[in-house]
């Protein structure tokens, strides 16, 4: 029985263990095989600087049947580039339509190849990380993205372009963990099923803990940096979120000063769960928990991926 009569099914299994040079053996063996071949060459895509791949875009601009074999597409280049590398990046972006991840961490400014007004729909899409704004061009985005349950976005906008930003209650329903500054998370978390919040940007003000809480689930992830003071902001976290599981949290303003006399394991008093940490800035520059102590947390395990 020749190859290119078995079941698509287990063409794609026996292609999916072939490394990327018999890959592209299989691929130069006749039609069928070459169809089968790069629905796995395609499948996975990460285009760096260093791995000379830029060309890839080229093929996926060009031919759409392409396109749509990716499912995970990730690409992190410097920001000078020539237009006409974005132009190709947009085309392609548009004929990807059945990804299921996609990260594009490029100019913060060019965040138009995504498509305003575009008619893709990316219904697959469930993680999404970028360095782009909440701007118009993601938000239009996101609107056609409703399995997104993973979301990361870069630096916030300036506070008066922020405040015309409107992220329709429509728009990523599902999304239950969200990494950016806490001036997107105000708009993003309410009315969510939000479980997981990553802060990128230095919190001053507790009265975003509040709004936070406008979570359709309880928040049982909280990861922030802060320049308040420990003990009044504890507090504030404890009353909006009260269902933390794990928190990381820490801060650039000076300890308060009773705070030694507040460990880590005496905080616990204040959430329901027994797993909350609390991780002062200053864990890094003086001996406040002693390697031995049974409390001290580890930074890779107390926030879970």
């Amino acid at each position: 029985m020749a190859p290119s009569t078995f079941p698509p099914e287990l063409l794609d299994s026996i292609c999916s263990h072939l490394p990327t040079p018999d890959l592209l053996s299989v691929a130069s063996a006749n039609y069928t095989l070459n169809a089968v071949a790069q629905r796995t060459l395609y499948r996975n895509i990460s285009i760096t600087p260093t791995a000379n791949n830029l060309s890839v875009l080229n093929t996926l601009a060009a031919r759409p049947q392409v396109a749509t074999h990716v499912r995970s597409f990730s690409i992190a280049v410097h920001n000078e580039q020539p237009h006409t590398f974005y132009t190709l990046l947009a085309k392609a972006l548009e004929q990807m339509t059945e990804l299921t991840s996609l990260t594009l961490f490029l100019d913060p400014d060019a965040s138009w190849v995504l498509g305003l007004n575009s008619e893709a729909r990316y219904l697959n899409l469930t993680s999404f990380a970028s360095s782009f704004p909440f701007d118009s061009h993601l938000v239009d985005f996101l609107s056609r993205t409703p399995s997104v349950i993973d979301l990361q976005v870069g630096s916030a906008l300036p506070s008066n372009d922020q405040s015309e930003i409107n992220l329709p209650p429509t728009s990523i329903p599902n999304l239950a963990r969200f990494t950016g500054p806490h001036n997107t998370a105000r708009l993003v978390v309410p009315q969510r099923p939000i479980e997981a919040l990553f802060l990128s940007q230095v919190v001053s003000d507790d009265s975003i803990f509040a709004q936070l809480s406008l979570s359709k689930t309880n928040i049982t992830i909280f990861d922030a940096v802060v320049s308040l003071g420990l003990l009044p902001c504890v507090t504030a976290i404890s009353q909006a979120m009260p269902s933390l599981h794990y928190l990381r949290l820490m801060t650039v303003a000076p300890l308060d000063e009773n705070f030694d006399s507040v460990r880590p394991r005496n905080l616990e008093f204040a959430f329901k769960e027994p797993h909350t940490f609390l991780i002062p800035f200053s864990l890094f520059t003086n001996n406040f928990l002693t390697p031995s102590d049974p409390c001290r947390p580890s930074l890779l395990s107390s926030i879970p991926e």
